[in-house]
């Protein structure tokens, strides 16, 4: 009969390792984690297997990536598994840290969004002070395809009114709207999505006559113009209003459902004042009604979710819409 001998030993971190001990030597101590690769970027839903490496204080080195303890410091930008496989949520940096016992080691993974890059352009802001019921916005040619979003404001009956462009086969949808207090001003906003490159006016007309008019048009590249006539450009509105003067009003959006979204914000006041924007926006269009009756503005901003701007004095309202960008 034939015996088997075995040498006893004693595993230690290192994977597969065993340390041979007939004199009971003491087990090489971890010192330091490095976790690869280097500053690594990976897509939004795409993943990423991160390792990590050991070193003991005799120099040895050891691949220790399943018997770390894994974490994300931004598990809204990316998570990881157990296993060290990270994975992309949203656009930004996060810090994937591996973890035994009392030594760590960490590396920053970039996630890139998927989505396209929205870059808003005024097309025309400007106002009226004829009285009636139909107004006319300067002609311009649309571009197929891209969502146009338009800003209404009118003096005289608070109302809504319908617009047409021979562009816009599937016509104009409401957005929101915000009344200014009691008064009978009234900030309609409406999309629509381009569907013939035709050079016209967008007419708005209303079912009462009007004092005056005002009104914005902006469209943009990168906006996901999915949905009924544009609906999924669309994630979410926020308004804000007084009657009583004042020289600025806030809007605050929901956390936004990807960073490459903007704040698209209009302003509409009762007075021929300049609206200064917020400063973390731009600026795209600003018209007053000279007199003192009026005044429309725009402003975009990639990201941000509030929106404070700001004049002399006036009474306003003000509506702040997120824009989804196109893309996985």
């Amino acid at each position: 009969m034939r015996t088997a001998l075995f040498t006893r030993g004693i595993i230690d971190d290192r994977i597969g390792f065993v340390t041979r001990n007939r004199t009971g030597a003491a087990q090489p101590a971890l010192v330091s984690i490095d976790v690869t690769p280097d500053a690594p970027s990976v897509a939004t839903s795409a993943t990423q297997q991160m390792t990590a490496t050991g070193t003991y204080d005799d120099a040895s080195t050891a691949d220790i990536t399943s018997i770390v303890t894994w974490s994300s410091g931004s598990t809204g930008v990316a998570t990881v598994s157990s296993s060290g496989l990270v994975t992309g949520v949203s656009a930004g940096t996060a810090t994937i840290t591996a973890t035994r016992g009392a030594v760590s080691g960490n590396e920053d993974v970039t996630v890139i969004s998927g989505r396209d890059t929205i870059a808003l352009t005024h097309v025309t802001t400007s106002a009226s002070t004829t009285d009636g019921t139909v107004f006319d916005t300067a002609s311009f040619t649309p571009v197929v395809g891209q969502v146009y979003f338009v800003a209404c404001g009118e003096t005289g009956v608070a109302q809504s009114p319908t617009l047409n462009h021979d562009g816009f086969s599937g016509g104009f949808t409401s957005v929101d709207t915000e009344q200014i207090g009691g008064s009978v001003r009234l900030l309609s906003v409406f999309r629509g999505v381009c569907t013939s490159a035709v050079a016209d006016t967008i007419t708005m007309t209303y079912a009462s006559s009007q004092l005056s008019a005002l009104w914005s048009v902006v469209t943009g590249t990168g906006i996901d113009n999915g949905g009924t006539n544009g609906s999924d450009s669309v994630v979410q509105t926020a308004g804000a209003n007084s009657a009583a003067t004042v020289t600025t009003l806030n809007t605050t959006l929901a956390a936004f459902e990807d960073a490459t979204n903007v704040n698209l914000t209009f302003v509409f006041t009762n007075a021929n004042a300049t609206v200064t924007p917020d400063a973390d926006f731009t600026e795209l269009g600003d018209a007053g009604i000279a007199g003192g009756t009026g005044t429309i503005e725009s402003q975009w901003a990639t990201n941000q979710t509030t929106c404070d701007p700001s004049w002399a004095s006036a009474a306003a309202a003000v509506i702040s819409i997120e824009i989804k960008s196109a893309g996985a």
